[in-house]
């Protein structure tokens, strides 16, 4: 009976070994691409987008080089998918979570669609460079979002993310860019962006953003534009945001706050400041 057994346990193992395997080849390899496509493809109506003139299902038909109209790239060794942009493609609901199996991605754009759910495994992306999710009905972001330490742009802006923007956005220090206006996020602004210091657009109105400009964005000696009209900030704006490393600022846009006192003298030497 033992040699039966053991021989159960040895084609079980075997078994294991052999999913895992198949997982493992689908991360990192052109064929994990290929199944986030077809993913794709199966979950979003094909009907309505044209990210392909043929079926990424099919894994007799190449993936890379992609067909001349195609909406998504490869690397020049045709190895790995490297940008897909389905903006505008009337997609719903949640982005499948063999989005993970992208990890050559540099550049990805969901941007208006109609969806409404990030996997966590965004996170595997680990190349992106930049991603673009605006005028979509995301509520949440997931906290591996703030793992991809390779993302310079990140754009967020008419959604319905609420709630507080977490400390962990000061992990994106690559991000020159960032935009997150017309949501409803509420409470401070992370005093971590100061750790942003590649920034060189913020861009947060149309929140519920409130207590005090922090302070610590004087840091962000890049930043050209700072926009965070239509909030609740209060308070004073520290003096100390308009000390010389603010030299390549351009454009200062804080109306319709709640903020009190005098404007500080410093602001009036800013180099470029021309609004």
């Amino acid at each position: 009976g033992s040699s039966v057994h053991s021989g159960m346990r040895a084609e079980a193992c075997a078994v294991l070994v052999a999913a895992l395997a198949v997982a493992v080849a689908r991360a990192g390899t052109l064929e994990g691409d290929r199944r986030a496509l077809c993913d794709m493809r199966l979950q979003w109506n094909p009907k309505v987008w044209t990210l392909l003139a043929f079926d990424p299902c099919n894994e007799t038909t190449p993936l890379c080089p992609p067909p001349r109209d195609a909406q998504y790239r490869c690397s020049r060794d045709n190895a790995r998918v490297v940008q897909i942009n389905l903006s505008g493609a009337r997609l719903v609901g949640a982005v499948p979570a063999s989005i993970g199996n992208l990890d050559a991605v540099t550049d990805l754009s969901f941007s208006a669609n109609n969806l409404s759910y990030l996997t966590d495994t965004i996170g595997q992306c680990t190349a992106l460079e930049q991603l673009s999710l605006y005028i979509n009905q995301f509520t949440k972001l997931p906290t591996t979002l703030f793992q991809l330490s390779r993302l310079r742009v990140l754009y967020l802006q008419n959604n319905f993310l609420s709630g507080r923007l977490s400390e962990s956005i000061g992990n994106l220090t690559s991000l020159t860019s960032l935009s997150i206006g017309s949501n409803n996020f509420s409470g401070p602004l992370p005093a971590s962006l100061g750790d942003l210091t590649s920034l060189q657009i913020l861009s947060a109105p149309h929140n519920n953003f409130n207590g005090t400009v922090p302070e610590t964005l004087s840091q962000l000696r890049h930043l050209r534009s700072l926009n965070l009209n239509f909030n609740h900030f209060s308070g004073e704006l520290p003096s100390r945001l308009f000390t010389s490393n603010w030299t390549s600022l351009m454009a200062l846009s804080v109306h319709a706050n709640e903020l009190s006192g005098t404007i500080p003298s410093s602001l009036f030497s800013l180099p470029n400041l021309n609004q």
